[in-house]
């Protein structure tokens, strides 16, 4: 069970590192190849984390077999008290799991997110403007999930070349993000006029 505990707690290095924001390249080719890289990591993060949980889970089911024998009172005792403490134990890995399964889908949605964004605006020039914004609006801004400033962050990000320029001075908190929005709908008319 010591084993068990260790291995999955041996992943929380790993797990911790999603916490740091993705750093993408400038390059498209770049950052398909990073996109790719940091997917695959992800993966693996996550079936390690399984395969850890799932011994911790066997360890588990194997004490149960051994509390269900009839022995000595002294050892039926030992055994449920070492039962309970490695039931609280589990209880906490189950819930940090849990946690670190969250954090894996949600940095895998937002690498997902972020492909489609840089797909569709490739160099940043004003005339692609409008395909652009029909997929951010679809995938971000008309997110409720999202607060203003996770999509001022996404809109940062997604942004390159000219478009960008136009944002670079906006302090990136969520009372700004409309305001971001209107600037850069904004320089794009008057652009394309």
């Amino acid at each position: 069970m010591t084993n068990a505990c260790g291995l999955i707690k041996k992943s929380e290095s790993e797990v911790n590192r999603l916490d740091q924001p993705f750093a993408f390249p400038e390059e498209r080719k770049d950052c398909e190849a990073y996109i790719r890289e940091k997917t695959a990591q992800l993966n693996h993060l996550m079936r390690t984390v399984m395969s850890n949980k799932q011994y911790h889970d066997n360890c588990l089911k194997a004490i149960e077999i051994i509390n269900s024998r009839s022995d000595e009172k002294r050892r039926e005792k030992l055994m449920t008290d070492l039962n309970d403490h490695l039931q609280a134990k589990s209880n906490e890995l189950d819930i940090t799991v849990m946690r670190w399964q969250n954090k894996v889908d949600f940095r895998k949605d937002e690498l997902f997110q972020q492909t489609v964004l840089i797909a569709s605006c490739q160099e940043g020039d004003f005339r692609e403007f409008n395909a652009f914004w029909s997929v951010f609006r679809a995938l971000i801004h008309n997110d409720a999930s999202l607060t203003d400033q996770e999509k001022f962050l996404f809109l940062k990000q997604a942004l390159k070349g000219e478009a960008a320029a136009s944002n670079t001075y906006v302090p990136v908190i969520g009372d700004n993000y409309c305001i971001a929005v209107n600037i850069l709908k904004k320089a794009t008319t008057d652009r394309q006029v």
